[in-house]
């Protein structure tokens, strides 16, 4: 794909590491010394999309 594009298209990807354990949400993509840490991540329905997001998530 990338080598078949030209320079008119500009791609973008997102990504999101997310870890649930004992009905706690971690970002694993957030570094440990980080002032985000204290910051709780909330998961939260889209009904848009009717599936799930995930506030404060990197």
């Amino acid at each position: 794909l990338i080598h078949q594009s030209n320079d008119e298209h500009e791609f973008t990807i997102k990504c999101a590491y997310l870890e649930i354990y004992n009905e706690e949400l971690h970002d694993l993509l957030l570094p440990r010394n980080s002032s985000k840490l204290s910051s709780r991540l909330e998961l939260r329905e889209n009904p848009r999309s009717s599936g799930v997001h995930i506030t404060n998530l990197t």
